[in-house]
């Protein structure tokens, strides 16, 4: 699910359509809930059914940086978990306060990536960079922050570029993204990105 609301199947119902793709040849799902991990209390009777699946099947899923903590994570690996998406977004206070995110306490980047790797998940760190009214000191304070993540687990992050169909960046303004990131060596590993860039069209 998606949005404001919450509103789950039933775990009988999740069961039945991963047992559908599994006899269609299917042993990796992804379960769509934008925070997955909201509700412990939810989430306890399915990952109990998701463990019992089989050791050649797993699955990944998406949450929130502040959903998460070592003892879920490690429940979430030895339910088949191999990972999860994060939504970071920014590394900057001033930029998640003009997003209106709901999260304010972040757990340190570095050690998400940690609790990830130390429960087998592979996680995936997703930072939005040139946002409207983002400043310099915005992108270097998420450059940063990805770069520490980067640094636990190489390839974790990825980099996703906000282009308005009003306004396009300007060479001069790539060429001062790209400065920026080959300031971060755990960014350019031998000279290539170990985060991913990808462009967004969109405000």
């Amino acid at each position: 699910m998606f949005g404001r609301g919450s509103a789950r199947k039933p775990v009988a119902t999740v069961m039945a359509e991963i047992a559908a793709w599994r006899q269609a040849g299917f042993n990796t799902v992804h379960l769509v809930d934008d925070t997955f991990t909201r509700s412990a209390r939810q989430l306890e009777p399915l990952l109990s059914a998701l463990g019992d699946v089989g050791s050649d099947f797993a699955w990944t899923a998406m949450t929130r940086a502040d959903l998460v903590n070592p003892a879920l994570l490690s429940c979430l690996g030895r339910s088949g978990c191999v990972g999860l998406l994060y939504g970071v977004d920014t590394g900057s206070p001033e930029a998640l306060a003009r997003l209106s995110k709901r999260a304010v306490r972040y757990p340190d980047i570095a050690e998400l990536a940690l609790w990830n790797v130390e429960a087998g998940i592979a996680p995936t760190f997703y930072f939005l960079i040139d946002l409207l009214r983002d400043t310099m000191h915005d992108l270097e304070l998420s450059l940063a922050q990805a770069a520490r993540a980067s640094a636990v687990d190489p390839g974790s992050v990825r980099l996703i570029w906000c282009v308005s169909y009003l306004e396009r960046p300007s060479p001069a303004k790539q060429d001062m993204h790209c400065i920026l990131i080959s300031r971060h060596p755990t960014l350019t590993r031998c000279g290539r990105p170990s985060a991913t860039i990808v462009t967004k069209f969109g405000a």
